[in-house]
């Protein structure tokens, strides 16, 4: 092996080094998006539960508890829906994110074998 190609060798292995960190960087940096995100659903998922018992506590009638109960339960599920929506989406981001220095190396892993 000559120089030239070791010290190629020596730099691809670094720049794969650099990407893994760079990658394992975001990565974290992801997670702790993705925590804060069920962190802030689980709050809200709180606050609106205790918003509807309370509705439901204060009910003097069948037909009123029926109707709180129907409206806890369908704002629940929509938060729910809407929620998870985000949640997906942000996941598909973060994992889009961290891996792109992953994707950048392994290109330049294809460029090079077609140049040799």
């Amino acid at each position: 092996m000559n120089s030239k190609t070791y010290d190629q060798f020596v730099t691809f292995g670094k720049d794969n080094v650099e990407a893994l960190v760079q990658s394992g960087n975001l990565a974290v940096e992801g997670f702790g998006q993705l925590a804060d995100a069920y962190a802030a659903w689980t709050d809200s998922a709180l606050t609106q539960t205790t918003t509807g018992l309370n509705k439901l506590l204060g009910v003097k009638a069948p037909a009123e508890l029926s109707a709180a109960w129907t409206e806890l339960a369908r704002a629940n599920s929509a938060t729910a829906v809407a929620e998870a929506r985000k949640i997906q989406q942000l996941t598909a981001a973060v994992t889009t994110r961290s891996l792109a220095p992953l994707a950048t190396r392994l290109q330049a892993l294809t460029d090079l074998g077609k140049a040799a």
